[in-house]
């Protein structure tokens, strides 16, 4: 049997739902989301599993491509305000609610930097557990090489403002990913000027100017500068 979610994940998610009511998963920037229909391609016909989907703006964000999305997070306040997926399961991700291979896609956004291995791996393998041969696991996670972000989180843990729990962003998951089975593995970088945003005052402006000529997804940004998050998109044999 597996095991559930590691102890204190919970509460940290509880008590940021209670200091963020609503907040969390809700308007997701729109290179999130234009990021994610990229890397879980064609969605037309699919049936999708968000694993930690907070009030469901990105399962919105593929259903608007023809996917049927269910909405599963831990904290059950978050579903209530997604009322309008039809689709909505408070569950662990760590301890699905569902028989193997249910689902065409499976992604996350912002959940599995939360985790350390061995449990990140175990995260990930109850997630590959899900998905049907062919199909298509997305997770998306900050990124270590996103320098201004980095930045932004010593200063913010530093001074006691952090407010996501332990967070460990990542270079790469491709060694999860491969040893779990998966194959055809993409990753890229997206969020080139939006790791700005965790700087404040001077440091955000300079930070802000610096990458404003750059668009969120672009290369020439992010090899320069890295960017907030990492776009890992595997697929199930």
């Amino acid at each position: 049997m597996n095991r559930p979610a590691p102890e204190g994940i919970s509460e940290v998610w509880h008590e940021y739902w209670r200091s963020h009511q609503g907040q969390i998963g809700s308007g997701a920037p729109d290179f999130l989301r234009q990021s994610l229909k990229r890397a879980c391609g064609d969605l037309r016909g699919k049936l999708a599993l968000e694993a930690g989907s907070g009030t469901g703006g990105l399962c919105l964000a593929l259903a608007e491509e023809g996917a049927s999305v269910c909405a599963l997070d831990i904290v059950p306040q978050c579903l209530k305000g997604a009322a309008s997926l039809r689709w909505r399961v408070a569950g662990d991700l760590f301890r699905l609610p569902f028989p193997q291979a249910s689902f065409d896609v499976v992604f996350n956004s912002g959940v599995m930097e939360h985790f350390e291995p061995p449990d990140l791996e175990r995260g990930l393998a109850e997630m590959v557990r899900v998905l049907r041969p062919g199909g298509r696991l997305v997770v998306i996670v900050p990124s270590a090489r996103g320098r201004f972000y980095l930045q932004g989180k010593r200063r913010l843990e530093a001074s006691g403002r952090w407010e996501y729990g332990n967070e460990y962003p990542v270079t790469t998951l491709a060694p999860f990913m491969t040893r779990l089975g998966l194959t055809g593995g993409s990753e890229n970088l997206a969020g080139v000027r939006w790791q700005a945003r965790f700087l404040d005052g001077w440091r955000r402006a300079l930070a802000a100017a610096l990458l404003r000529p750059f668009g969120e997804n672009s290369r020439v940004g992010a090899a320069l500068f890295g960017a907030y998050l990492l776009v890992s998109a595997w697929t199930k044999p």
